[in-house]
């Protein structure tokens, strides 16, 4: 690469009319309008190169990185980080230098080259001190959270979401601020939603802190034009109503988002389309579902594959549960096992980087920030252990399988053609243990239940822990009548167990109700069902079992 020229043989009026067209070039970007931002930036960086400027080209290189990584031209990309570098140490621009490497690592996650992507989060890191602009540190941020995005830790990437916000909040950062919230609102709902199903309270806490975000970001909404940030905003509050069960206003804020996809990347329009999937099934809209599941489909399927047309994980993560809306469980329950596998490896990535020393030089570095939590994510051994339990089969809990897990045996047992009945058991007046006797006694309740169920269980039933006190019960090789004697055997030996010995004057009962399974019959449809014979248990006075088998006369 030529040396560039020192800045000062550029006039004043030359380096005043090169920052205009920089500001104009970042304001495309942070717009979303990555062609332009393409096109402008390289010629402003061809034109700063031969001013001398070596700041403005170092800028210009990196804002053209930023717009090749958002549509998916990754190669280009790694490409014009590394001008980035090179300029910016040729100008000795640390802080230029440090996003430069952040970039980068973005962009080897998004090719699924973890330990490159880890190393890249080093050199960023090393590069930072505590004079670095709020700019500059808010963009290695950004990085850091894009990186573990693509490499499917949606904890550790919210956790940097985080750390933007925070540096947006001190310096003032405007509609900056914003978008560092609608990320941590992308990645914090997909860390829920892995979370409800092996740690509910955790997932639980997670969301309130997503829906604190809420009214700031319908604020924002109003205020934008069609565009980029107006579809993210739009999605998100969507996506925040249908966690709610907000399901009727989650259903017209999804149709305005998908009404305005045209232009934005396919797995942004896929993510999107998911949702109001999600909106129309809880609405029990299947038939609807199902199309919009087929339309995410579509545009997921046109998302940039990486090396060997491997799939992005957050694409992967969508995929699994799209196919699962589109009653196509043996192809949900493989994406969701390349999606585990995956994952692991970029977990077992991380351990290794530790063993290395490399995650405590990232921590040292934090440090200097003076930003504990993101620390806490680099330096923490146990925190990367939270990312391998997300991925476990068992209820950390009870031991028995998590929701996923008992969701992958039914499309198992639907593949294998078999007769089967799904059950919904739930522990009575269970609030009101906790309640009286403590949230420990409430645990060991759990505990003592599911081993007393497993204990009654033949050799090819499954029971998952499907949330709180609920659990799934499968079946094998029984019709309904068959499956009512065996809940109600079990009901009895619940019932029967002394419950004294965790608490004086303790009893523990479940009301059920169950379902056999149709042919082709979803998840979601056969535990809706089962539910609402619970319910009727619930309704009847609590401690019994409800099938829905006619009542003889």
């Amino acid at each position: 690469m030529d040396e560039l020229r020192p800045a000062s043989l550029g006039t004043d009026a030359d380096a005043l009319a090169l920052r205009a067209q920089l500001l104009a070039v970042q304001s495309s970007l942070v717009e979303g309008r990555w062609t332009e931002t393409e096109s402008v930036g390289q010629a402003l960086y061809d034109s700063a190169r031969a001013a001398g400027n070596i700041e403005i080209s170092a800028e210009a290189a990196l804002a053209v990185a930023k717009a090749l990584f958002n549509v998916d031209r990754l190669d280009s990309a790694e490409d014009w980080c590394k001008r980035t570098r090179e300029a910016a140490v040729q100008g000795g621009l640390t802080a230029l230098h440090a996003t430069g490497w952040v970039v980068s690592a973005a962009v080897r996650a998004r090719l699924d080259r973890t330990t490159d992507a880890i190393a890249a989060v080093a050199e960023a890191l090393d590069r930072l001190d505590s004079s670095m602009p709020a700019a500059a540190r808010r963009t290695v941020y950004f990085g850091v959270a894009i990186t573990y995005r693509g490499l499917g830790l949606w904890t550790h990437a919210a956790d940097a979401w985080r750390a933007a916000v925070e540096v947006d909040r001190a310096s003032d950062g405007g509609d900056g601020t914003m978008i560092s919230r609608l990320n941590l609102i992308e990645c914090g709902l997909r860390a829920h939603d892995d979370l409800c199903e092996i740690d509910a309270p955790a997932a639980e806490v997670l969301l309130h802190e997503m829906l604190a975000m809420e009214p700031e970001v319908c604020r924002f909404a109003a205020t934008l034009p069609a565009g980029w940030y107006r579809f993210r905003s739009h999605h998100m509050l969507g996506a925040l109503l249908v966690r709610r069960s907000c399901f009727v206003p989650a259903l017209s804020m999804l149709q305005l988002a998908v009404s305005q996809e045209t232009g934005h990347p396919n797995a942004a329009q896929g993510a999107a389309w998911l949702d109001l999937g999600r909106a129309q099934a809880g609405l029990g809209n299947h038939t609807a579902a199902r199309a919009s599941a087929a339309q995410a489909r579509t545009r997921l399927d046109g998302d940039e594959r990486g090396p060997g047309g491997l799939r992005p994980l957050p694409g992967l993560h969508d995929l699994w549960r799209v196919e699962r809306m589109r009653g196509n469980h043996d192809a949900a329950v493989a994406l969701l096992a390349q999606h585990h596998q995956r994952v692991v490896r970029n977990v077992q990535a991380l351990l290794d980087a530790q063993v290395a020393g490399l995650t405590r030089q990232l921590s040292a570095k934090t440090l200097s920030l003076q930003n504990a939590d993101l620390r806490e994510r680099n330096a923490g051994l146990a925190r990367s252990f939270q990312d391998i339990s997300r991925v476990a089969d068992t209820d950390p809990l009870t031991g028995v399988l998590n929701r996923r897990a008992i969701e992958a045996a039914f499309a198992t047992l639907q593949l294998q053609g078999r007769r089967f009945v799904v059950a919904m058991i739930d522990l009575d007046h269970f609030k009101a243990i906790n309640d009286t006797y403590s949230h420990g006694v409430g645990d060991a309740v759990l505990r003592r239940v599911t081993a007393t169920l497993q204990d009654g269980l033949r050799a090819p039933d499954r029971l998952g822990r499907y949330g709180g006190e609920e659990f799934t019960l499968l079946l094998a090789e029984a019709d309904l009548a068959g499956g009512a004697v065996i809940v109600e055997r079990l009901r009895l030996r619940v019932a029967a167990v002394d419950w004294s010995v965790l608490a004086r004057g303790l009893v523990v009962t479940f009301s059920a109700g169950l379902v056999g399974v149709g042919s082709g019959e979803g998840f979601d449809e056969a535990v809706a069902r089962a539910d609402r014979l619970l319910y009727q248990a619930k309704h009847l006075g609590r401690n019994r079992v409800v099938d829905g088998l006619p009542t003889a006369v």
